[in-house]
């Protein structure tokens, strides 16, 4: 009886034993409900959402800033042109556009008469480029008496094509049209520059002559083909040649 007591309490301890190692050596389970806790993961998705959103905007904040700075550096101010007749190359020479008004006031003007004896003309330039070797003549007409006028001036003469627009020095060279100005209007070889002249008003005009060298400083004769006529309805029309004498150069 007592060996039979011994041996129940011998296999009591060793189950109780093997029941203490079974929980020792157990491996301690994870939460796995709260690793899945859909509010969790949402909290987690929006930190890094936000992380993200906080990076993309400073990055954007810089590349905008760094744009700007270089924008600021690079910008081009455009004004409006300005011309000067000051204006001189590397070799000293002036390089503004002969004109007008560059014209000395104490040149010779020469001495000219209009077709019409109601039309005044009067000179006012005679200007040389050098690098072109042209002459242009500045003058102006003025309608003091007559109905509204017609005016041109052309290459020739539309009655006889045989008297030209030409010009001539103290050495008897001759040169020939290159082109002219009426108002707004454009003189070629074979098209005539023609506007309205009204009563009293004064009209500008211009004509060129070509291949003349710097080494000549005056024009002995200067032939300017021109007409008018009434300005409504073309009557009382006149044409002739105007012809300028002794005109001094100012070249530029």
């Amino acid at each position: 009886m007592k060996q039979a007591l011994i041996i129940v309490l011998y296999l009591m301890n060793v189950t109780l034993a093997t029941a203490q190692r079974k929980v020792i050596t157990q491996p301690v389970s994870k939460n796995t409900e709260t690793e899945k806790s859909p509010v969790k993961n949402e909290r987690v998705h929006r930190n890094t959402d936000s992380i993200y959103k906080a990076r993309r905007e400073a990055m954007i904040a810089r590349t905008q800033q760094r744009r700007d700075s270089m924008g600021a550096k690079t910008k081009v101010v455009r004004t409006k042109p300005v011309f000067s007749n000051d204006k001189r190359n590397n070799n000293g020479n002036s390089t503004a556009a002969p004109n007008e008004s560059n014209t000395s006031v104490s040149k010779n003007m020469g001495t000219a008469s209009a077709p019409d004896s109601d039309i005044d003309f009067t000179v006012t330039g005679c200007v040389g480029d050098k690098n072109a070797q042209t002459v242009t003549v500045y003058f102006t007409f003025l309608n003091t008496r007559k109905a509204h006028q017609e005016i041109w001036i052309a290459s020739h003469l539309f009655k006889d094509y045989r008297k030209t627009a030409t010009a001539f020095d103290t050495d008897g060279n001759q040169y020939n049209f290159g082109g002219g100005t009426l108002g707004s209007s454009k003189a070629s070889k074979n098209i005539s520059a023609k506007t309205q002249l009204a009563t009293g008003v004064s009209l500008k005009g211009s004509i060129k002559y070509t291949n003349i060298l710097p080494s000549v400083n005056k024009l002995s004769l200067v032939n300017i083909p021109s007409g008018t006529s009434n300005w409504d309805g073309g009557k009382d029309k006149k044409e002739a040649i105007i012809e300028v004498k002794d005109l001094d150069i100012n070249w530029q």
